[in-house]
């Protein structure tokens, strides 16, 4: 078993992670259900049960994850990575979603104070005004080409159109098996082709590695550009599971 953040080796007894000290929760990726006597169903919903990455709104705000909790007396709304739809609209509209230190693999948490995170906000990583005026551009995508791997966590089930807008240096996308709708289609990295964005820079396909079967995928609503830049090669798609 390993770490879903760092991806440490890790002991049944491990329930904190000695390295980044992440705690290991397993959850239903379909009602949330917090799994503890180690069933790999949920006994609520049938639901598949697998490990997801959990931070309390203190930790979040510490690593630069911006999440908000919606609530009313008797219902949590859908809680997004970024921002929210409630009855009040936008929340940190115009506000970047993550602030935290940009590496090579940016891992994007599932859960927070045991709540399961619904998806992935619009502009989390670049706004607007990352990108006018012409000097703020290629500021933005020189400090964007750090980040060449983006890992979704188990459970999130939706990205919006413009979450990783601005992502210049982007290899690979890890989707987990939980993504129902995948609405952010490259479209600001890929228009013009296999163009770098800065100059003396590469330009290589984007792998999205999917955690399930091309079946599964094919449940996935997805955009129609996608598809297109798909079958073009622009996107690589490999699934981590066979079919049948």
């Amino acid at each position: 078993m390993k770490c879903v953040n760092c991806g440490r080796e890790l002991t049944e007894k491990d329930i904190i992670c000695p390295a980044c000290r992440t705690r290991r929760v397993t959850a239903c990726m379909s009602c949330g259900r917090i799994e503890t006597e180690g069933r790999a169903l949920c006994p609520r919903c049938g639901g598949e049960v697998l490990p997801v990455y959990d931070l309390t709104v203190e930790e979040m705000r510490q690593r630069g994850f911006k999440c908000f909790i919606p609530f009313a007396d008797d219902h949590i709304f859908d809680i997004y990575l970024g921002g929210n739809r409630d009855r009040e609209g936008y929340v940190f509209h115009n506000e970047v979603g993550y602030t935290g230190e940009l590496t090579e693999t940016v891992v994007l948490p599932s859960m927070v104070n045991g709540h399961m995170i619904h998806g992935v906000w619009n502009e989390f990583f670049c706004n607007g005004d990352c990108f006018f005026p012409a000097e703020v551009l290629r500021g933005t995508l020189e400090r964007m080409l750090k980040v060449k791997k983006i890992v979704v966590s188990n459970g999130i089930k939706d990205i919006w159109t413009f979450a990783f807008i601005g992502c210049s240096g982007l290899e690979t996308l890890v989707l987990p098996r939980s993504v129902k709708r995948m609405k952010y289609d490259f479209y600001d990295l890929l228009s013009e082709g296999l163009v770098p964005l800065s100059p003396g820079q590469e330009r290589k396909p984007i792998t999205i590695c999917y955690e399930g079967s091309r079946s599964q995928w094919e449940d996935v609503d997805i955009s129609s550009r996608l598809v297109e830049y798909m079958d073009k090669g622009y996107v690589i798609l490999r699934c981590a599971q066979a079919d049948g």
